[in-house]
């Protein structure tokens, strides 16, 4: 877990200006101050982090693809997701 990556976020910014008691929705409602709570807001930031990582590489790697129009594919839907990236 990359610790001061979530420290930076804006919601974890937000979380941490909260009192105690105060609940906090991320995905899931999380309570300032209860046992474990902050460990699963880190946790849950770092997956939606890791996440929007591992797709944006996924998105740059499609967009370097060229499509051989000639090719035949699985009812044009590949040749269509290449396009449908490239807009």
């Amino acid at each position: 877990m990359d610790t001061p990556a979530i420290e930076t976020t804006r919601s974890y910014k937000a979380w941490l200006a909260l009192p105690d008691g105060e609940d906090f929705t991320y995905n899931q409602k999380y309570v300032k101050g209860r046992e474990g709570h902050d460990w699963l807001l880190r946790k849950n930031i770092w997956r939606r982090m890791r996440y929007r990582r591992h797709n944006k590489s996924m998105v740059e790697k499609l967009k370097s693809v060229v499509p051989d129009p000639d090719a035949r594919t699985d009812s044009g839907h590949s040749l269509m997701l290449y396009y449908a990236l490239m807009i």
